[in-house]
């Protein structure tokens, strides 16, 4: 078991109890360049510029081009490892070493923990956030914490220290569960259910449970994409209604794609220019409703 973060991360900071609970198996990807700690095994990315422009994430920033520059060394460290636990947070950063180990393929099993933007996050670090997870194909286990969930059970007159404190004792005192749950885990594809505090495998979750039985407890894969409108079913409908020719494949994501994969956006795109060719009067916008099934 290896257990990958990053030196970007809030919540799995060197200053959290657990890492140090599993340091024997942690790896800190540092992508400022430097060691943070002696306490764990940092693998050092090149260090790029001091200030990174922040709002660039993902594949344009630099940090993302610097690691995957060194992708071939991080893979040497981590090969003999059966299972690869990646710990991130809303910060789209925390996502590099997921994001380019899957993207360029990695044959054993990959299990991701992650937590959601807030609400407040500038739309440039929550679309970076959700792009990085538009394609879950091939992992065997996917744990998605929703950080408004900590929000409203804190109330609205709790602090941002307080509720990052309230996330890092709440995954404190899951993780035991977490890691066994995944070293006892098979090869089927499975997400961990805040209900049961346990990994459910997809297949019977989504067909074996009632999913959103405790809207606050119940999170699953498809929270992950699916939060927001069915965005691909409105661009089916957007090019009907305006004669465009348009066919659209099924998404590579687990669950019901939100529209933000790179093969939507594509897509979007190609409407885009097809409506552009169209005179501003004679173009036909559907009325879309979010209650539609």
């Amino acid at each position: 078991m290896k257990i990958i973060t990053t030196d970007t991360s809030w919540l799995w900071s060197v200053f959290n109890p657990v890492l140090e609970e599993f340091r024997h198996s942690v790896t800190i990807v540092c992508l400022n360049g430097h060691a943070v700690s002696d306490k764990f095994e940092c693998f050092l990315v090149p260090r790029t510029e001091q200030n990174p422009q922040m709002d660039i994430f993902g594949p344009r920033d630099e940090r993302y081009t610097a690691l995957s520059s060194v992708l071939d060394d991080l893979k040497q460290e981590i090969e003999m490892e059966e299972d690869i636990i990646f710990l991130t947070d809303n910060d789209p950063t925390t996502l590099y070493p997921f994001h380019l180990l899957k993207k360029y393929g990695w044959d054993d099993s990959l299990h991701l923990l992650t937590v959601s933007p807030w609400s407040f996050d500038r739309r440039e670090k929550a679309a970076a956030f959700r792009s990085m997870l538009s394609d879950l194909t091939d992992l065997t286990s996917v744990l998605y914490y929703d950080a408004e969930d900590a929000m409203k059970k804190m109330g609205k007159n709790a602090t941002p220290p307080e509720v990052i404190s309230y996330i890092q004792n709440y995954f404190d005192n899951l993780m035991e569960d977490i890691i066994g749950g995944i070293l006892r885990m098979g090869d089927e594809p499975c997400f961990f259910d805040f209900a049961s505090l346990c990994y459910v495998p997809l297949e019977e979750g989504f067909d074996g449970i009632e999913i959103g039985e405790s809207e606050n407890e119940y999170v699953t894969m498809g929270k992950i994409i699916a939060p927001e409108p069915m965005l691909r079913e409105q661009r089916i409908r957007l090019a009907e209604a305006n004669n465009i020719e348009f066919e659209s494949e099924e998404c590579p994501s687990i669950g019901a794609c939100a529209g933000t994969c790179e093969k939507c956006d594509r897509e979007a795109d190609y409407l885009r220019r097809k409506l552009s060719e169209i005179p501003e009067e004679n173009r036909v916008y559907p009325q879309f409703d979010p209650t539609d099934e």
